[in-house]
């Protein structure tokens, strides 16, 4: 997963999942950031972490699925996005990530589905 910075700071950082994902096959992923490190989880597990120290929070664009610096984009669907102001545990992940949730979830900023 690669996460991109349009604004001040550095510009971006890779975060692998240290495992690869499946073909046709429905996949789970999330990150979180708690103020000091990501984490990446995928089908409810955390795969990696690493601490970053910062993520910009400015009113730049965020990418889903694409890289802003090459053409290259994701060869597949997003069934849903979810956009939190907290970081969620990996409890909570592992509890919800197959579950369509209440849109009035506290911390849910953004619920696209």
């Amino acid at each position: 997963m690669y996460f991109w910075n349009t604004g001040s700071g550095p510009p971006g950082f890779w975060i692998d999942a240290n495992e690869a994902i499946q073909f046709n096959t429905w996949t789970h992923i999330a990150a979180t950031y708690d103020g000091a490190s990501i984490a990446l989880y995928v089908n409810g597990m955390q795969k990696s972490s690493m601490a970053i120290g910062w993520v910009n929070s400015s009113s730049g664009d965020l990418f889903i699925g694409k890289n802003t610096e090459e053409p290259a984009a994701l060869n597949g669907n997003i069934r849903e996005v979810r956009l939190w102001n907290i970081a969620r545990t990996e409890e909570e992940i592992s509890a919800n990530y197959n579950e369509y949730i209440s849109e009035n979830e506290e911390g849910l900023i953004a619920y696209y589905k």
